[in-house]
């Protein structure tokens, strides 16, 4: 994609410890394989290789495996213009925001904005909060993982009725074995006691190891344990004590970082699915 990332190349490579033949070696190797985009940037594969700590061979198959499951979830990825109604409607009911860096992590925050089952379309909600997931790479650039923060706060048993299967399945292929961090926490903030239905619909796609690094958290969270432990108070939004500015401030300007990577998403979209002008 000729669409850049904002991260500082250079800086990045230095810190990994990489260098710049690694990054061409990957390049020529990926252009004998036609479904890799033959225009990826040099931090687009910096991404891969950090992924995959530096092994050129896990780092191709990687490559191929992250477009192949792209392309078989159109649902999900293939509608990525932030301007159409679907997920202005979702911008618009949810909140989707990257939260600093912490313990050297990337942290990608998702919660309900009003408690309206009809407000929340699954595909469309989970395509936003992918390209934000996304939007974080294009931020932070290479990081140790992906820390993810989820808040149930207004969640109902409705919402329920609103998943699709077959994207819920797409969604964890791709957040497991393609998406170019590994996942190294997972919070879920205000639980509930029937908090136990949704595991039961979303654990048969969960790999063991990732249920292992869920933490629930109730309403009456102990957060400064929870700032010492998980999250400190600085990284986070006002509304749970922290010391940035609110949740839907912290919304607004990544809806805006979003429109910024329009053509990046919908440059990537005419390759997964052979669109043209």
């Amino acid at each position: 994609m000729s669409t850049d990332l904002k991260f500082d190349y250079l800086t990045a490579l230095s810190r990994l410890n990489f260098n710049q033949s690694q990054i061409d070696f990957l390049r020529n190797s990926a252009k004998k394989c036609q479904s890799i985009p033959q225009s990826l940037t040099n931090k687009q594969l910096l991404l891969f290789l950090n992924k995959c700590n530096g092994d050129i061979d896990n780092t191709l198959e990687l490559l191929v495996r992250h477009y192949e499951i792209k392309k078989k979830a159109p649902q999900l990825f293939k509608n990525r213009d932030v301007k159409t109604k679907e997920l202005q409607q979702s911008l618009q009911n949810q909140y989707y925001l990257n939260l600093p860096l912490t313990k050297g992590c990337t942290v990608c925050y998702f919660a309900l904005q009003n408690s309206h089952s009809q407000n929340f379309h699954y595909n469309a909600s989970t395509t936003c909060f992918l390209m934000m997931c996304e939007s974080a790479l294009s931020k932070y650039g290479p990081t140790k993982g992906l820390i993810l923060i989820y808040d149930m706060k207004n969640f109902r048993l409705g919402h329920l009725t609103r998943n699709n299967i077959k994207s819920m399945k797409s969604f964890f292929d791709y957040i497991q074995r393609a998406y170019l961090l590994n996942v190294e926490q997972i919070h879920i903030l205000n639980t509930f006691s029937s908090f136990h239905l949704i595991m039961k619909i979303i654990s048969p796609f969960m790999d063991a190891e990732v249920v292992k690094k869920m933490h629930l958290h109730s309403s009456n969270i102990d957060l400064e344990k929870f700032y010492a432990t998980f999250i400190p108070k600085e990284n986070l939004p006002s509304d749970y004590g922290g010391e940035l500015i609110s949740i839907s401030e912290l919304h607004e300007n990544h809806c805006e970082e979003l429109l910024k990577m329009k053509e990046y998403f919908i440059e990537e979209s005419k390759f997964l699915f052979k669109e043209h002008d």
